[in-house]
């Protein structure tokens, strides 16, 4: 009766190793998905993340060249406002050289309705 008795206790033991090991297997079958899903997860985040960040850097480097060309347009304005400038330096002191170079008998008076007021206007120190 005692060798049944184990015999019994022995089966019920291997049973219960057998339900265990397969809990086990359920448990990692069970966690291995959990984490296949998680990384899936966490892979699609990534892609999306590298796909805005592509789309923020071709933004960023489009913005860029619109600075550099509105500088480029802005240097060249100032570039040319300040050539332009020197033009009307070069081209009033040419005038006033001309005008002083005329013998005041010959000067034209402009009249003082045309004249705006001012010397350079007349042609004359008044």
């Amino acid at each position: 009766m005692l060798e049944l008795a184990s015999a019994i206790a022995i089966i019920i033991s291997l049973a219960a190793l057998y339900l265990a090991s397969q809990s086990v297997r359920q448990a990692d079958n069970s966690f291995s998905k959990f984490t296949q899903q998680m990384l899936k997860q966490v892979r699609e985040t990534q892609d999306e993340i590298a796909a805005r960040s592509d789309r923020v850097l071709k933004d960023l480097s489009r913005i860029e060249k619109t600075i550099e060309s509105v500088e480029r347009q802005a240097l060249d304005q100032a570039t040319k406002t300040h050539m332009l400038t020197q033009r009307m330096t070069v081209l009033e002191h040419e005038l006033n050289s001309l005008r002083d170079s005329i013998p005041s008998q010959y000067r034209r008076v402009l009249p003082k309705k045309a004249a705006t007021g001012t010397k350079a206007a007349t042609g004359t120190s008044e």
